[in-house]
């Protein structure tokens, strides 16, 4: 086991320390001490890497592959992490975590694209260079 100490006491979860620089990629995933404090406990994960692309939902489609770290954790619960717009699906079974992730990539278009401010535009510019809703989501 690796104990990591936050770098703001009390302010950072778990999926913040997984994009951490060398951790993700190290084979292990950081979980909240059950201790309590401050202190992160690390536990070894299988990692895989995989690519979404064409459609996944009705009226949804990725127009380029987006890559996708696929994680399962010692009790076989299957973590999807897209780490170009930090979303996640998680889930008992890889279908169920994938599903989960392109609700939450769904909807975080969705939601970023009810903005007109500089920052959301520029989040949805990004977005649609990878996610597009297709006619069959304008019905």
């Amino acid at each position: 086991m690796v104990k990591v100490r936050t770098a703001t006491p009390g302010t950072a979860s778990a999926m913040e320390f997984k994009v951490w620089g060398g951790v993700q990629n190290s084979g292990y995933f950081l979980y909240p001490n059950r201790g309590g404090g401050t202190d992160f406990v690390a536990a070894p994960v299988k990692v895989n890497q995989i690519e979404l692309v064409g459609n996944i939902a009705p009226g949804w489609k990725l127009i380029q592959p987006l890559s996708v770290s696929v994680e399962i954790d010692e009790e076989g619960q299957y973590l999807l992490v897209d780490e170009m717009f930090s979303i996640f699906g998680e889930g008992a079974s890889l279908a169920s975590a994938q599903r989960d992730l392109v609700i939450s990539l769904i909807e975080y278009y969705t939601l970023i694209s009810e903005y007109e401010d500089a920052p959301s535009q520029q989040l949805l510019g990004m977005l649609r260079k990878y996610l597009r809703p297709t006619p069959a989501f304008y019905g």
